[in-house]
């Protein structure tokens, strides 16, 4: 939505510039930080989890029968565990900037019910 009106220059036919001002907060600070945490977040699981422990050194931990090998992989343990806790700890962020947008979101309802009743 925001797009198409910023790119259209259309901001403006939105009377509230109450209105005006959190749609353009929502999208080019709360979305984009959101996008951003989001990415990182995808980065670190693929680069931490699915590189290291699953992906070209799969073969060492799972044996023929799709069972973890558990001494080998007992080994790289304190790594993976600290790889899962920054995972973790990004999720948490990426959470609270997704609920974050969703109060924003919330808030411009009632807002935007306002401005079509116009």
């Amino acid at each position: 939505m925001y797009t198409k009106i910023s790119q259209n220059q259309q901001i403006e036919l939105i009377q509230s510039e109450e209105l005006q001002r959190k749609i353009t907060d929502l999208y080019e600070v709360q979305y984009w930080e959101y996008k951003d945490l989001d990415n990182t977040l995808e980065r670190q699981a693929h680069a931490g989890l699915v590189s290291n422990f699953f992906g070209d050194i799969s073969h060492m931990y799972i044996t023929n029968k799709m069972k973890v090998d558990i001494e080998s992989f007992g080994e790289d343990y304190a790594e993976l565990r600290k790889e899962c806790r920054k995972i973790y700890f990004l999720s948490i962020n990426v959470q609270q900037s997704m609920l974050n947008c969703e109060n924003k979101i919330e808030a411009l309802l009632p807002l935007l019910r306002d401005e079509l009743n116009k």
